[in-house]
């Protein structure tokens, strides 16, 4: 494929400051360099020799000789410094550096990269602000990368959970144990040092995970692991799809009657609220709870629609 004018106009452009930074490179060498061949070179360096500022008298023409195979500049005519970037090549780099840094989990890698993204932005702030462009690439893909290889390497992460029953973002210390795949999707169990206990976080829901300094820390799940509330739930029908769908360790207890451990209230009357024909039997304190939460919803519904 033949080039245009303008993509030679760039090699010269480049040619002028590279041959000035490597004086007595080889014509071959700098053929590899540019990724043409010797014969197009010559050219290039046959055209830079009539090339200079207006007037074009031999004192406004750039200096160049390239006699026995070698390459020498003596005066660049204002071309010694290297061609800025295009708008289009910052915000390639831009986005390149920043994807980087999120499929990497090494800290010390990312520490790096995060510098260069930073010293990079510095370079070009005026032509593309640093806030300009905002990069994420598959976010679970990339938390499953982070949390596989902190398990490899034995490592604790730092974590920040998006609990959707509380509808609140928590940080947390966790020791990763597996991935557990379901119908529901990708499960990560953890022990989390928060609660003492092990516990199960959805991998759409982490919001960012970073390998702590400090080591998987031992522990006895069955000890320490919260015993949970049984709870016994009514259906409107005989089907039992609803609750199966809920959790997965299910009891029945007859007449549309099932039993079920729960670990957060809040789950459970969120999870009432939201399916229909679902009734909280027992224990009588959940049930007054979730009649508060039904009065407190509808009073500041009817506050709001007045």
């Amino acid at each position: 494929m033949s080039e245009n004018a303008a993509e030679r106009a760039i090699r010269l452009l480049d040619l002028v400051p590279f041959i000035l930074d490597h004086q007595g490179i080889s014509i071959n060498q700098l053929a590899k360099e540019f990724n043409v061949s010797k014969e197009e070179i010559i050219k290039d360096l046959n055209l830079l020799f009539v090339c200079g500022l207006p007037g074009y008298t031999p004192l406004e023409l750039i200096d160049i000789s390239f006699e026995d195979e070698l390459v020498y500049l003596r005066d660049p005519q204002n071309l010694s410094e290297p061609r800025t970037l295009t708008i289009s090549e910052i915000i390639v780099t831009r986005i390149a550096l920043s994807a980087l840094h999120e499929l990497v989990s090494d800290p010390e890698k990312r520490a790096e990269i995060q510098a260069l993204l930073r010293k990079f932005s510095a370079l070009f702030e005026s032509a593309l602000p640093e806030n300009a462009i905002h990069v994420e690439i598959d976010k679970e893909q990339r938390t499953q990368k982070i949390v596989q290889h902190a398990i490899e390497s034995g490592r604790n992460l730092s974590i920040e959970y998006l609990n959707l029953t509380k509808d609140e973002v928590s940080s947390r210390e966790i020791t990763p144990i597996e991935f557990v795949k379901s119908h529901q999707g990708l499960t990560l169990n953890a022990y989390c040092h928060r609660v003492g206990a092990v516990r199960s976080f959805k991998v759409t829901q982490i919001i960012s995970a970073v390998e702590s300094n400090r080591s998987q820390m031992l522990f006895n799940s069955t000890e320490q692991e919260e015993s949970g509330v049984e709870v016994q739930l009514r259906t409107s029908d005989s089907d039992s799809s609803l609750i199966n769908r809920l959790v997965k360790d299910v009891k029945s207890l007859g007449d549309n009657v099932y039993v079920i451990k729960i670990y957060q209230e809040e789950w459970l009357i969120r999870t009432v609220f939201s399916q229909a024909g679902l009734e909280i039997a027992s224990p009588f304190m959940i049930r007054e709870l979730l009649r508060k939460e039904a009065k407190s919803a509808l009073k500041r519904y009817q506050e709001f629609s007045a």
